[in-house]
C-alpha cells in the first residue's frame, strides 16, 4: 500500500532589511507653566548624508480638556452613565488636552540646529512635530536630543500693526508701525525685519518723539531707545520703504541690549492703536498682472559727448511679485527693429538699475537719432515688456 501526506500553510513570515523612508512622531502638548519667550530650537544626533531631520512647531495659550470615564471594570462609559453609577462601581477618569482656538499653524521647517524659534511667542503651550527622512534604505537618521531654549518674556505680550496697509508697487511710502507692550519687564531695542529695505524716519513714545540710535542690519533696521522701557506705552516707529511683493510682512522684535545672549521677542499682529484701522503687519498691493512698475529714466535725451550732462542713460525698473529668479533684460533698438545693445541680469522682486553709455555691443558710439528702449521680465505667462522712445545726439 502507498501512503500520502498533505498540509496547509497557516503563516508566512517576510523579513526585510534596511530602514524605512520616513518615520514621524509628535510630542504631547508641552505645558511651560506660563507664557515663555521661546528663542531657538536645537537638536543633535547621527545624521549621515542622504538623511535629514525635519522639525516643525506650533504654539498657543488655550487648550481644550476632554474627559473619558470608566467603570470599575475598566470599560469606557459616557459621562451621563458614569454619574448614574454608585460610587463603588465607578472607575477612573482620564483627562486629555488638545489645542484650543488660538493655536498657530505649523511653522516652516527649521533649517539647522540653533535656528530661531518660528512660532508665535511668548506662549504657554507648545507642540513639536518630527520627521526622520532617508533617501536610501541603507542609512537612517538618529536623533539623540531635541531642545527648545526659552527665557522669561520681555513683556507678557506685545501687539503691533502697520499703517497704511496698502501701497502702490515700488513707490516709496512712509509707514507707521504701532506697537503696544503689556506687563513690560524691560526692553531698550526694537528690531524691524522685512524682505523690503527700510529706512528710519522717526520714533515716538506715547505720542512724543524721542531721539533714538538706529542701525541698518542685513534683514532690516535696529532701533535703540535712549533708556530702557519698563512701562506699558505706545511705541510708534515710522520708516520709509518700497513694497514690491504682495502681502509683504514687517516683523518687529523686542530686545534688551543688556542681555548678552541676544534674546528677542516677536511682536504679534493685533490692535495696538485704537486710532489705527489695520490690526495687521502685512502690506497689500493692487491686484495686477503687470510685473513692471515705476520705471524711471534719468533722461529721454542722451548726449554721450563727455560734457558731464546726460552722458549716460540710467533706467530704474521695479520688478513686482517676482518670487523666483527671472531674466530681466534691457535692449536698445533702432526704429527698424535692429538691436544695438542688450544687457540681461537675473533678479527677483525689487529695484534694478540699467546703465547705458551711448555705445553699441562693440563699444562704438551709436549713430545719432531716435531709438526704442525695451525692458523685459520673463513671467510664467510669457514676456512682460515696456518700451519707450529716447533720442541720442552729440
Amino acid at each position: 500500500q502507498g501512503c500520502a501526506a498533505g498540509g496547509t500553510t497557516d503563516e508566512i513570515q517576510i523579513f526585510g532589511s534596511g530602514y524605512p523612508q520616513q518615520v514621524s512622531f509628535s510630542s504631547p502638548l508641552i505645558d511651560l507653566g506660563q507664557g515663555r519667550n521661546l528663542n531657538s530650537v536645537d537638536w543633535g544626533g547621527d545624521i549621515p548624508p542622504g538623511t535629514r531631520v525635519e522639525i516643525r512647531t506650533r504654539t498657543g495659550n488655550e487648550v481644550v480638556e476632554k474627559y473619558q470615564h470608566f467603570d470599575k471594570n475598566g470599560k469606557a462609559v459616557s459621562e451621563k452613565r458614569y454619574g448614574k453609577l454608585i460610587p463603588s462601581f465607578r472607575g477612573r477618569i482620564d483627562t486629555s488636552i488638545s489645542p484650543g482656538g488660538d493655536w498657530s499653524s505649523w511653522s516652516k521647517l527649521y533649517a539647522k540646529p540653533g535656528a530661531a524659534f518660528q512660532s508665535p511667542s511668548p506662549r504657554r503651550y507648545m507642540e513639536i512635530d518630527v520627521n526622520l527622512v532617508s533617501n536610501t534604505p541603507d542609512l537612517a537618521a538618529n536623533l539623540d536630543f531635541l531642545a527648545v531654549n526659552y527665557t522669561s518674556p520681555l513683556a507678557e505680550s506685545a501687539v503691533g500693526e502697520v499703517a497704511p496697509n496698502f501701497a502702490k508697487p515700488g513707490e516709496p511710502t512712509v509707514f507707521t508701525y504701532s506697537m503696544l507692550p503689556e506687563k513690560t519687564n524691560g526692553f531698550d531695542q526694537i528690531l524691524l525685519e522685512s524682505t523690503s529695505p527700510v529706512e528710519f524716519v522717526s520714533l515716538s513714545l506715547s505720542g512724543k518723539e524721542v531721539n533714538a540710535t538706529k542701525m541698518n542690519t542685513e534683514s532690516g533696521l535696529l532701533v535703540e531707545f535712549p533708556e530702557e522701557i519698563v512701562t506699558d506705552q505706545l511705541v510708534e516707529l515710522r520708516f520709509l520703504s518700497s513694497v514690491f511683493v504682495q502681502s509683504t510682512r514687517f516683523d518687529m522684535f523686542l530686545q534688551n541690549s543688556r542681555n548678552a545672549s541676544g534674546v528677542r521677542q516677536r511682536v504679534d499682529p493685533g490692535d495696538a492703536d485704537k486710532n489705527v484701522d489695520s490690526n495687521q503687519i502685512t502690506v497689500a498691493l493692487p491686484v495686477s498682472q503687470s510685473l513692471i512698475a515705476n520705471t524711471d529714466f534719468n533722461t529721454l535725451s542722451v548726449t554721450p559727448n563727455d560734457d558731464g550732462i546726460n552722458d549716460e542713460l540710467q533706467i530704474k525698473i521695479g520688478a513686482v511679485n517676482v518670487l523666483q529668479t527671472r531674466p530681466l533684460r534691457f535692449r536698445l533698438l533702432d526704429l527698424a527693429g535692429r538691436v544695438h545693445y542688450e544687457e540681461s541680469v537675473e533678479g527677483t522682486a525689487g529695484q534694478q538699475t540699467f546703465l547705458w553709455n551711448g555705445r553699441n555691443e562693440f563699444g562704438v558710439k551709436v549713430t545719432p537719432g531716435v531709438y526704442l528702449t525695451e525692458l523685459c521680465i520673463m513671467g510664467d505667462a510669457g514676456e512682460q515688456i515696456e518700451r519707450r522712445l529716447i533720442s541720442v545726439s552729440y
